[in-house]
Formats: C-alpha cells, structure tokens, sequence
C-alpha cells in the first residue's frame, strides 16, 4: 500500500482494490466501480507490433510535431506492409 500512499496510482491486484486506504478513496473507488464491469484484453505478441508503431507514431506527433494524419496514416501502411 506504500506505492498508493505515495503516488496514488491503483495497484495491479484485484484483491488490493478491497484495502481500507484505495476502498475509502472516492477517486479510486469509482475506477473499482468501473473496473467491475471490464474485461481483461487478452496479451498477444502481435499486438506488440502494433503498439510499437502507434507509440512511435504518437512521439513524432507529439515531441516532433509531426503531421497528425500523415504520420497515422505511415504508421498504419507499414504495419500492412509487415
């Protein structure tokens, strides 16, 4: 819970979600009220790809200041093209 206290970022575990400290917290327990009706996406190694070229996509948009459309739309071509 030092992790909490400290950045207040949720922990990764359903079962910590039920601590006093995140349970008591109205920011954090309306994400838990949310998080009751997700479902997990499932880890596949070809998404890595994918999210690869979009990270790399969205740091020249944004740290670049790249083109927004041109440089999806480059992203999205070479990832047609793997």
């Amino acid at each position: 819970m030092y992790r909490y206290s400290a950045t207040n970022e949720l922990p990764p575990l359903k079962h910590l979600f039920l601590a006093s400290l995140i349970n008591h917290d109205p920011f954090a327990n309306a994400l838990i009220t949310q998080f009751k009706h997700t479902v997990e996406m499932p880890t596949q190694k070809k998404f890595g790809k994918f999210w690869k070229g979009l990270d790399k996509a969205l740091n020249k948009v944004l740290v670049e200041n790249a083109p927004l459309e041109s440089t999806f739309k480059e992203a999205f071509e070479s990832l047609n093209q793997e």
